[in-house]
């Protein structure tokens, strides 16, 4: 296998670690006591508003599922790839969540369980959803409709390396439509790459129906 490949298959596994990071925990954003299966022991006061102010419940349950497309270009080579996150059952602290990693050249599966009391694990959304910088307030075509977004962009600089990424939220939701992550090496240029992530179905209502324009 080229080291290539390798670098390509290295970059879409990080890929897959930070939709596990950023939507897995997704489950707990704007719980407000409404979504209680099993949750209903008072140890956190109806979890209310406990990620950062987002008043939106998801009520998630199971078999309620996300997909996404995503791109990644990296040493000469593009790889395409699915991910799809379901709800796999619903226990007392949280949910069983199964991710599916399709792509050009290997699949990958893992199970993960996300408890209701986590708060959003990376990226943009994270605690005050204010990681990086907010460059305005835009509008983005989904595969279900245009959605009003805010728009976070974070630059880190190692070395001759600068790694930039988008962030497109829910302005109401704060749920991450896309990511647009790039990484320019001044010293060798081979090593830049891009990868973007676009979520692509749901059936999740809070997130179909939510973030209108």
């Amino acid at each position: 296998m080229s080291k290539m490949l390798i670098a390509v298959i290295v970059i879409a596994i990080v890929a897959v670690a930070a939709v596990a990071g950023a939507y897995v925990l997704m489950n707990n954003l704007g719980s407000t006591g409404g979504n209680n299966e099993g949750n209903d022991n008072g140890d956190n006061n109806g979890n209310d508003n406990q990620n950062g102010g987002n008043t939106v419940d998801f009520n998630l349950k199971t078999g309620d599922f996300m997909t996404f497309k995503t791109t990644t270009d990296a040493s000469g080579i593009s790889l395409n790839s699915t991910i799809r996150w379901e709800v796999t059952s619903v226990t007392n602290d949280g949910y069983d969540i199964r991710i599916d990693f399709v792509s050009d050249m290997f699949n990958y599966s893992t199970t993960v369980h996300s408890n209701k009391t986590d708060d959003i694990g990376s990226g943009a959304v994270q605690g005050n959803y204010s990681q990086g910088s907010l460059v305005g307030t835009e509008t983005l075509s989904t595969s279900f409709g245009t959605k009003q977004v805010e728009h976070w962009k974070e630059t880190k600089v190692t070395g001759s390396t600068t790694e930039v990424t988008d962030y497109y939220v829910g302005k109401d939701t704060k749920m991450v439509y896309k990511v647009v992550a790039t990484s320019t090496d001044t010293q060798d240029p081979t090593q830049d790459s891009e990868y973007t992530m676009v979520i692509d179905d749901t059936n999740i209502s809070a997130i179909r129906d939510g973030d209108k324009t």
